[in-house]
Protein backbone atom coordinates (compact mmCIF):
# COMPACT_ATOMS: atom_id res chain seq x y z
CA UNK A 1 0.00 0.00 0.00
CA UNK A 2 1.27 3.58 -1.26
CA UNK A 3 -0.31 6.65 -0.11
CA UNK A 4 1.05 10.09 -2.19
CA UNK A 5 1.29 13.46 -0.51
CA UNK A 6 2.50 17.22 -1.35
CA UNK A 7 4.36 19.87 0.53
CA UNK A 8 7.34 21.99 0.38
CA UNK A 9 10.04 19.94 2.47
CA UNK A 10 13.67 21.91 1.10
CA UNK A 11 11.65 25.14 1.66
CA UNK A 12 11.85 26.14 -2.18
CA UNK A 13 8.56 27.52 -2.55
CA UNK A 14 8.11 24.73 -4.89
CA UNK A 15 5.20 21.26 -3.59
CA UNK A 16 7.72 17.99 -3.35
CA UNK A 17 6.49 14.68 -3.80
CA UNK A 18 6.20 11.99 -0.42
CA UNK A 19 5.43 8.61 -0.78
CA UNK A 20 4.26 6.29 2.22
CA UNK A 21 4.47 3.00 1.76
CA UNK A 22 3.89 -0.17 3.88
CA UNK A 23 6.34 -2.50 3.40
CA UNK A 24 7.96 -5.26 5.53
CA UNK A 25 9.84 -3.55 7.60
CA UNK A 26 7.31 -0.78 8.44
CA UNK A 27 6.67 2.66 6.95
CA UNK A 28 8.75 4.15 4.42
CA UNK A 29 8.62 7.85 3.49
CA UNK A 30 10.16 8.77 0.33
CA UNK A 31 10.52 12.14 -0.45
CA UNK A 32 11.69 13.73 -4.27
CA UNK A 33 12.62 17.43 -3.63
CA UNK A 34 13.86 17.96 -7.02
CA UNK A 35 11.47 16.12 -8.99
CA UNK A 36 13.02 13.66 -10.84
CA UNK A 37 11.06 11.00 -9.77
CA UNK A 38 14.16 9.61 -7.52
CA UNK A 39 13.85 9.76 -3.58
CA UNK A 40 15.76 12.21 -2.34
CA UNK A 41 14.79 11.54 1.50
CA UNK A 42 13.83 8.28 2.78
CA UNK A 43 13.21 7.52 6.43
CA UNK A 44 11.88 4.23 8.33
CA UNK A 45 10.03 3.74 11.14
CA UNK A 46 10.86 0.09 11.07
CA UNK A 47 7.96 -0.81 14.06
CA UNK A 48 5.36 1.64 13.06
CA UNK A 49 5.51 3.70 16.32
CA UNK A 50 5.26 6.86 14.78
CA UNK A 51 9.34 7.41 15.33
CA UNK A 52 11.63 7.26 12.52
CA UNK A 53 14.54 4.90 13.22
CA UNK A 54 16.87 5.18 9.84
CA UNK A 55 17.41 8.02 7.25
CA UNK A 56 18.73 8.83 4.40
CA UNK A 57 19.54 11.80 2.34
CA UNK A 58 20.93 11.87 -1.83
CA UNK A 59 22.17 16.14 -0.79
CA UNK A 60 23.83 16.26 -4.56
CA UNK A 61 21.00 14.46 -6.33
CA UNK A 62 23.29 11.53 -7.84
CA UNK A 63 21.11 8.51 -7.41
CA UNK A 64 23.38 7.55 -4.32
CA UNK A 65 22.61 8.23 -0.75
CA UNK A 66 25.65 10.33 0.85
CA UNK A 67 24.24 10.97 4.89
CA UNK A 68 22.76 8.26 7.01
CA UNK A 69 21.40 8.86 10.08
CA UNK A 70 19.77 6.27 12.85
CA UNK A 71 17.69 7.74 15.88
CA UNK A 72 16.30 6.40 19.39
CA UNK A 73 13.04 5.23 20.14
CA UNK A 74 13.16 9.26 21.55
CA UNK A 75 13.76 10.20 17.96
CA UNK A 76 17.22 11.61 19.30
CA UNK A 77 20.43 11.10 16.68
CA UNK A 78 22.07 7.95 17.46
CA UNK A 79 24.45 7.71 14.87
CA UNK A 80 25.23 9.71 11.51
CA UNK A 81 27.79 9.06 8.92
CA UNK A 82 27.99 11.02 5.63
CA UNK A 83 30.50 11.17 2.17
CA UNK A 84 32.31 13.89 2.54
CA UNK A 85 34.53 13.66 -0.52
CA UNK A 86 31.96 12.34 -3.24
CA UNK A 87 33.42 9.00 -3.36
CA UNK A 88 30.12 7.46 -2.83
CA UNK A 89 31.34 5.70 0.17
CA UNK A 90 30.83 7.05 3.43
CA UNK A 91 34.18 8.47 4.89
CA UNK A 92 32.74 10.60 8.34
CA UNK A 93 30.39 9.16 11.20
CA UNK A 94 29.38 10.47 14.31
CA UNK A 95 28.04 8.02 17.24
CA UNK A 96 26.46 9.35 20.87
CA UNK A 97 28.98 8.48 23.69
CA UNK A 98 27.86 6.95 27.00
CA UNK A 99 28.43 10.49 28.04
CA UNK A 100 25.97 11.87 26.10
CA UNK A 101 27.74 13.64 23.51
CA UNK A 102 28.71 12.47 19.99
CA UNK A 103 32.27 11.88 19.19
CA UNK A 104 33.37 10.89 15.49
CA UNK A 105 34.43 6.99 15.35
CA UNK A 106 36.26 5.45 12.41
CA UNK A 107 33.55 4.32 9.84
CA UNK A 108 35.05 2.00 8.69
CA UNK A 109 36.47 -0.20 11.60
CA UNK A 110 34.42 -3.27 11.59
CA UNK A 111 33.55 -3.46 15.09
CA UNK A 112 30.95 -0.78 14.51
CA UNK A 113 27.96 -2.03 15.58
CA UNK A 114 26.16 0.47 13.28
CA UNK A 115 28.16 -0.47 9.84
CA UNK A 116 27.57 -4.53 10.58
CA UNK A 117 24.20 -4.11 12.36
Amino acid sequence: MSDEYQADVDGDGQADDIQVEQTDHGTEYLVDTNHDGQADYQFEDSNNDGTVDYGEADTNHDGTADVAVSYDSSGNVEYAAADTNGDGSYDTAVAEGSDGQYHEVNYSDDSNPYLNA
